[in-house]
């Protein structure tokens, strides 16, 4: 992992440059004091707004303030660039120079506060211009007096921000643009140098390894300084960020010109700045006598600047939202998550509000991991997913929304599991101290006592995050890859603070890594179109915590190239050899160390973020079940909701392809969730329930542990309370969602009768009645017909696809190669790749005793289930569509709740 690298670079020109635009107003109708009668407080609630958050992030003082540039240098300081995107719009803060921008919380904040005070006075454009101002001076730069009296624009168009100045340009073409915005040379010079502390992407590297696309350098810099800058600039690198001036991202000085001076400017448009005696004299002013009038200059010019194109009385709004919550803006260009934010955390932070909340977060991950001990790894990279995105914020727990899609729901996150023990410890903790301990909290402190469950080591777990309101899953493709090469890894885990040694500790938590004799192995087990079996490194190890993955790479047993680059490393390659000669000698406390701080990364303290009342909203849960009565199933009908929900079909099957379109492997796995909900209480939705403090649901019952999907029901909920609020039942939506997800991998398309009501019970010892994987024939036949089912049913309902696959005696060999006897995490298809086609293969398979349960092969022992087995595999599952649709409809009105009885949940995870 290497360390962040920034680049003061003055931002130059891009800090501030990275802007112009059209039209320059004048300022004459501004003044100082102008909200005195309106808003007199406005100042010091923009001031104290500003200083919650710079105290806790300081690297966010120089995106501010070049917020406020690129904002006056498009259509002048309207606020524009504050203004979200529309379905018929794409507004300047979507525009290509404007994609790295961050800060917006900071200005939502403010204006938030000010709402309150002086609710429709204020303007957003006011506000950014002393946020800039105000972010400035708490890390010790200028203060200047702001005019005020800005009026909101009503227009932003990306294309527009293309005009902004380019880090390219020469002096001649510089000279031009500030002079179109009423700014002088001098001002020219001087913003220049008050962006030199703002973080950049290497947009240099062209000046740095291709300044003509053939491989040579910017002829304008420093000849001593060319390799440093190839070291860490290479020809494809887009994401490494430099600072000019090393840590002067923290203050506000004149260090700037020293380097410009020097040729060390990482822009053509810093080199341009000697290229003209008026520019290269101040430049060398400043340089020379340690910058005496830089503040004084720089507060002057930002007057100015923050006076281009004002809107004012004439052509304006006042914003009610300053950022038209442009919360959820991506900051690109910020990889770099201040580790200094954890800064805020300290031991024993709830000791006075919710003294007894590490224990309940314990006991509620014992009751989960002494269950499913392959849960921890599990959680363990919940939480690594979590600070790596947006920091150690819980981002990773909320749920997608209809206009947004969250970060559980990107790809790298698809295979997260365990929100479920996050909830029971949310759940457990707000019984005892409501609206205390944030969910970001939880999520790193069951992290940690997951770990420690399995013998792994116990740290210290600093707390006092606060929840983040932003969730993107496009963010989460910045997540470090599995086929990341090593210089890959290390800046990415430099970009959060994180070392070299960070990088290899951390990477021995969850997974496995090739040599030749190891080749032949894998290919039995893993093929090329089967994208569900999982591998264990070290078998067994699922269960326990222990150093064993070092020993697996050094034998370049590692499955994925990430774990082969560890030992492409001088640094990373040592701690390996070291932890596997030694067998760990330092690894746990090594360990310890890493997670704290990880645990620390980009978190929100004190006033940022929020509290979120439940961690997963309505994740939904696990259950199974029995006991029902099929007497309200003629209340189902087809069309139910035709006059008071017309869409809900559409919306469903929208909302289900959605997800089965990027994994369709979810497609079995939300059958048999409909399966197990029906089969305890009726199709009633009771699996859908969270467990309470004192009653633990279907979803938390031992067969129900590894169901998975519940993100997929929790969509289509809330799409459907949008258009129709309290209508539709989730038990409804459940039945709906089974059938579209297999509907969506070429499987059959059944009518659902509709109507189901929600139940308000939900046990978890009720769920041990669901069918077991070594039920006899005489079990399995008794238990259907308990259901209303028949044997045909049962035979149909078998070959869903949605579990496993099976034993003839020369098979046993193969799956005794991956199936070890302290095993419980490997996954096997009996039919590799099905997990994304719908068919009849399964008869086929258990035709020739391959089937991996005694269930699968109870079926040949029984005359008409053995019948029907060998119909469908000689007839290549001929009836098998039409007859798997009739059972569906059968199974679905299995004791369903219809008219008055049951409810009809708000949320799916919760009673009303």
């Amino acid at each position: 992992m290497a360390y962040q690298k920034y680049i003061p670079s003055s931002l130059v020109i891009q800090l501030l440059l990275l802007a112009l635009v059209l039209a320059i107003a004048n300022g004459q109708n501004l003044k100082v004091g102008f909200y005195q009668k309106t808003c007199p407080k406005v100042e010091a609630i923009v001031a104290r707004a500003t200083a919650d958050h710079i105290s806790v992030a300081p690297s966010l003082a120089a995106p501010l303030l070049r917020m406020h540039f690129h904002d006056c240098f498009v259509r002048g300081c309207d606020g524009s660039v504050l203004l979200d995107s529309t379905k018929n719009n794409q507004a300047e803060k979507d525009g290509p120079p404007n994609l790295s921008l961050r800060g917006y919380q900071v200005i939502d904040a403010a204006k938030t506060a000010l709402e309150k005070e002086c609710p429709g006075v204020v303007s957003c454009a006011d506000i950014l211009a002393l946020v800039a101002r105000d972010a400035i001076y708490q890390i010790k730069g200028p203060y200047w007096p702001v005019p005020l009296g800005r009026r909101d624009g009503r227009v932003s168009i990306a294309s527009e921000s293309l005009t902004l100045p380019s880090p390219f340009d020469d002096i001649t073409r510089l000279k031009a643009r500030f002079a179109s915005k009423g700014l002088s040379v001098k001002d020219l010079v001087v913003l220049s140098g008050g962006t030199l502390l703002a973080l950049l992407m290497l947009y240099h590297r062209n000046s740095v390894v291709q300044f003509h696309g053939k491989g040579d350098t910017d002829p304008s810099l420093d000849s001593d300084y060319v390799p440093y800058l190839k070291s860490k600039c290479k020809p494809t690198d887009a994401t490494t960020l430099l600072e000019m001036d090393p840590g002067s991202f923290r203050s506000f000085d004149e260090n700037y010109y020293k380097i410009v001076l020097k040729r060390r400017g990482l822009f053509v448009s810093d080199a341009t700045l000697l290229a003209d005696e008026e520019t290269s004299a101040y430049v060398k002013l400043q340089a020379e006598s340690n910058g005496p009038t830089f503040f004084k200059d720089f507060e002057e010019s930002m007057v100015r600047m923050g006076q281009i194109g004002v809107l004012n009385r004439q052509g304006w709004e006042s914003e009610t939202l300053g950022t038209a919550l442009a919360l959820g803006t991506h900051s690109e260009v910020a990889l770099v998550f201040d580790i200094a934010n954890g800064g805020g955390l300290k031991l024993g932070f709830y000791k006075k509000t919710c003294p007894p909340a590490e224990a309940i977060v314990k006991r509620a991950t014992a009751n989960y991991i002494y269950r499913a001990p392959s849960l921890a790894a599990s959680l363990l990279r919940v939480h690594f997913h979590d600070c790596f995105v947006r920091g150690c914020d819980g981002s990773v727990l909320l749920n997608s929304t209809k206009s947004n899609q969250a970060e559980k729901d990107g790809p790298p996150n698809l295979s997260l599991r365990g929100f479920q023990v996050i909830d029971a410890a949310k759940t457990a903790v707000e019984a005892a101290c409501p609206g205390v301990v944030s969910c970001a909290d939880i999520l790193a402190l069951v992290a940690r006592d997951a770990i420690h469950q399995i013998k792994g080591p116990f740290w210290q777990v600093p707390l006092g995050r606060r929840d983040g309101r932003v969730s993107i899953a496009s963010e989460s493709l910045t997540l470090p890859a599995p086929f990341a090469s090593i210089t890959q890894l290390k800046a990415q885990f430099a970009s959060k603070g994180l070392s070299v040694k960070d990088l290899v500790v951390l990477s021995g938590d969850t997974d496995p890594s090739l040599d030749p004799k190891y080749i032949p192995q894998l290919k039995s087990i893993c093929f090329p179109a089967d994208q569900t079996t999982l591998l264990a490194m070290d078998s067994g190890s699922v269960g326990s915590f222990d150093e064993h993955y070092y020993t697996t790479v050094l034998k370049k047993r590692g499955l994925f190239q990430s774990d082969a680059a560890l030992l492409n490393d001088k640094k990373t390659s040592a701690y390996v050899k070291f932890q596997a000669q030694t067998r760990g000698s330092t690894f746990f406390k090594d360990f310890q160390e890493s997670m704290m701080k990880m645990g620390k990364i980009g978190v929100l303290t004190g006033k940022d973020g929020a509290y979120v009342q439940s961690g997963l909203r309505w994740v939904v849960a696990l259950s199974i079940a029995y006991d029902f009565v099929n007497k309200d199933k003629k209340f189902l009908k087809l069309g139910f909701y035709k006059k008071t929900c017309p869409k809900v079909e559409a919306i469903v099957e929208k909302t289900t392809a959605n997800y089965i379109n990027r994994a369709p492997t979810l497609a079995a796995a939300l059958l048999r969730m409909h399966f197990h909900d029906c089969f305890v209480r009726g199709c009633d939705g009771s699996v859908l329930l969270n467990s309470t403090k004192n009653n633990p649901a279907e979803k938390d019952g031992p067969p129900n542990l590894s169901l998975r999907g519940y993100q997929v029901i929790d969509a289509a909920k809330t799409a459907v309370e949008a258009a129709c609020p309290g209508v539709v039942s989730c038990a409804d939506i459940l039945a709906l969602v089974a059938r579209d997800a297999i509907h969506q991998i070429k499987g059959p398309f059944w009518p659902v009768p509709l109507g189901r009501r929600d139940g308000r019970v939900s046990k978890a010892s009720e769920s041990r009645t669901l069918p077991a994987p070594t039920a006899n024939i005489t079990q399995l036949k008794a238990t259907f017909a308990s259901k209303g089912l028949n044997v045909k049913d049962l035979v149909v309902l078998s070959g869903k696809g949605d579990t496993d696959p099976s034993l003839d005696s020369k098979y046993v060999p193969q799956l005794k190669s991956k199936c070890k006897p302290n095993d419980k995490t490997t996954f096997v298809e009996m039919d590799p790749g099905s997990s994304k086609i719908f068919d009849d293969d399964y008869y086929s398979i258990v035709m020739k005793r391959r089937g991996l349960f005694a269930s699968d092969a109870a079926l040949l022992n029984d005359k008409k289930t053995s019948d029907y087995v060998k119909l469908q595999v000689q007839s290549h599952g001929s009836t098998f569509f039409k007859d798997f649709k009739e059972s569906m409809v059968k199974m679905g009105q299995i004791g369903v709740l219809t008219g008055n009885a049951g409810e009809v949940r708000k949320h799916c995870a919760l009673i009303n």
